[in-house]
């Protein structure tokens, strides 16, 4: 140990101390399993939000606003949204997505195609999953209820987060 005054510092060489390791692989497994249940949240999210609005899930109209995995791509591997609507849908909810980088997409054996007339419909939820660069969310406003799960949008929108 090294240092001056109270306060030792460990001396590494060539790397990082074994407990310094452990402690970094706890954390990376810990953020690892908060991803993988991260769909699950929201799915448990919306169906609180349709209940507060005494809304039943089953047939419930439900947006997910933009599918691909990060916003200014048409990539969908690995992108929570699918596993969202397919949730959604083993629920009874009715699940319709726009997504302009996205024409299609296959939940099992379902192919849904994207809807671009979303905005002139009312919604029992929209679940904002990716907002791509120049889409303009301001139409959300007048919807019924708005799950952000993206913390992007402003205040004024009046969203819900997880």
């Amino acid at each position: 140990m090294s240092g001056e005054g109270r306060y030792a510092t460990p001396r590494v060489v060539g790397g990082v101390t074994e407990e310094c390791g452990r402690r970094a692989e706890a954390v990376m497994n810990a953020a690892m399993g908060s991803i993988a249940a991260r769909p699950r949240r929201v799915v448990d999210r919306a169906r609180q939000l349709l209940a507060d609005r005494g809304k039943r899930v089953t047939g419930a109209q439900v947006l997910v606003l933009g599918v691909a995995y990060k916003p200014g791509v048409a990539d969908v591997r690995e992108s929570p949204a699918l596993e969202i609507m397919t949730e959604l849908a083993g629920l009874g909810v009715d699940v319709t997505y726009a997504d302009p980088h996205v024409p299609t997409v296959r939940l099992g054996e379902t192919a849904l195609q994207s809807s671009d007339q979303v905005e002139s419909q009312e919604w029992d939820l929209v679940i904002v999953h990716t907002v791509h660069p120049g889409q303009d969310p301001s139409w959300l406003g007048g919807q019924n209820a708005v799950l952000d799960t993206t913390y992007r949008l402003g205040p004024e929108l009046r969203c819900a987060r997880l």
